[in-house]
C-alpha cells in the first residue's frame, strides 16, 4: 500500500520511496538537510539499484513528490 507523505518527524533511513514524477523507486540510505525549497524538503541519499549498492544519488524532494512504498 503506498501513501503520500509530508515531511514525516521521524527519520526516512530505510524506507523505500517512490518518486512517480521520475518514475523511480529506492531505499533511502542516508539524509541531510535540505538546502533550498520549502522548510518541508528533504534531502535523501537513494540506492536504486540493490545489486549496485555504490551506485546511489543525492535527491532534493519536496512534499508531495515522493510516496511511502
Amino acid at each position: 500500500m503506498t501513501h503520500t507523505t509530508v515531511r514525516p518527524d521521524l527519520s526516512l533511513i530505510g524506507e523505500f520511496i517512490e518518486v512517480p514524477a521520475w518514475n523511480m523507486v529506492g531505499q533511502v540510505i542516508n539524509e541531510a538537510p535540505a538546502t533550498h525549497g520549502s522548510d518541508d524538503a528533504i534531502r535523501v541519499l537513494l540506492q536504486t539499484d540493490p545489486l549496485r549498492p555504490t551506485k546511489s544519488s543525492w535527491f532534493h524532494l519536496e512534499p508531495g513528490e515522493y510516496v511511502l512504498v
